[in-house]
């Protein structure tokens, strides 16, 4: 959890550079953490990720915007998570 909001800015950054095979292993260690604490949710949204980066090509992605969004939809799930788990103050 710790680590996760670096995790979700590289993920963001590799989307944004176009570096698939980066872009599947940060959607592949975020889905593995995410399983791990029970966040079924952000574990199938890096799921789906992973899955749509196979192919090594983003044109896969259907487009940029497409990533984009789901980037974000992973930012948001990982920021429930973590407020879940780790207590503030």
């Amino acid at each position: 959890v710790h680590n996760g909001s670096a995790l979700v800015a590289q993920l963001a950054a590799n989307g944004r550079n176009g570096d698939v095979a980066a872009l599947r292993r940060d959607a592949h260690m975020l889905k593995s953490n995410a399983a791990s604490f029970g966040a079924t949710e952000l574990a199938e949204l890096c799921a789906a990720l992973e899955a749509r980066t196979r192919s090594g090509d983003l044109a896969d992605l259907a487009n940029l915007a497409n990533l984009a969004d789901t980037v974000d939809r992973i930012a948001l799930a990982f920021d429930g998570v973590r407020d879940a788990l780790v207590p503030r103050g």
